[in-house]
């Protein structure tokens, strides 16, 4: 059974995907199952619109199972114009019937704001996840969140209390931009702290994503 990699920007041969192309339509061609979006640290005021054209575009194409990666990042400067896009963007998501992947860093709960506001029912995939336990306990009340975790951050005793805190039906792994080789360590480790059989674990991601992608295939 194939490993399950929730969000990648690198094309993998051994694993099910979804490939985040950003608004790249030449890899959208290729690519089995993929999510498109604007970045919260590397958008372009100059090219908003039109990258909004082309997100809208994408989400069109029968492949495109999520919007993202779109989020929120209060390491960075522009955060009133982080807001703007990413409310864009999950107004693009509900219109197409689309999840969100989501770049999270210190905004919990301003992302948790702006899903509340829009009332976003479609299911939120937090990426390399990184929070605290309160955090988690809060987002774990709304079902649409699920968690991902990479090997980035995966060996920190926070994350580590993370994993254990949050159920399997909602748990997902991912390479980020690291090659397909750590999605077994990741598992390894993951597996260890829920007590499973890594294949047991697998066959329960291969579950989520199949939800995942289903809600993104309904448009």
């Amino acid at each position: 059974m194939q490993f399950v990699d929730i969000h990648s920007h690198i094309k993998h041969t051994d694993a099910v995907q979804i490939l985040d192309i950003a608004t790249d339509k030449i890899k959208a061609v290729d690519a089995e199952f993929f999510s498109t979006g604007i970045h919260p640290k590397l958008f372009d005021v100059a090219t908003l619109e039109k990258d909004f054209d082309i997100v809208e575009l994408l989400c069109g194409y029968k492949n495109c199972v999520a919007v993202g990666e779109t989020g929120l990042d209060r390491s960075v400067d522009n955060f009133e114009m982080q807001t703007k896009i990413f409310e864009r963007q999950i107004s693009i998501a509900k219109k197409y019937s689309k999840p969100l992947i989501v770049h999270c860093v210190r905004a919990y709960n301003d992302v948790l704001f702006y899903v509340k506001k829009h009332n976003f029912k479609n299911p939120v995939v937090f990426h390399c996840y990184n929070a605290n336990i309160q955090t988690t306990q809060s987002l774990l009340k709304y079902p649409q969140f699920y968690f991902s975790f990479s090997d980035r951050f995966l060996s920190m005793p926070k994350n580590i209390e993370q994993i254990k805190a949050i159920s399997i039906e909602r748990l997902f792994v991912e390479t980020d931009n690291n090659s397909e080789s750590c999605l077994s360590s990741i598992m390894d480790i993951v597996a260890m702290l829920k007590g499973l059989e890594k294949k047991n674990l697998l066959t329960q991601m291969h579950k989520n994503f199949e939800k995942i992608k289903n809600s993104g295939l309904n448009f």
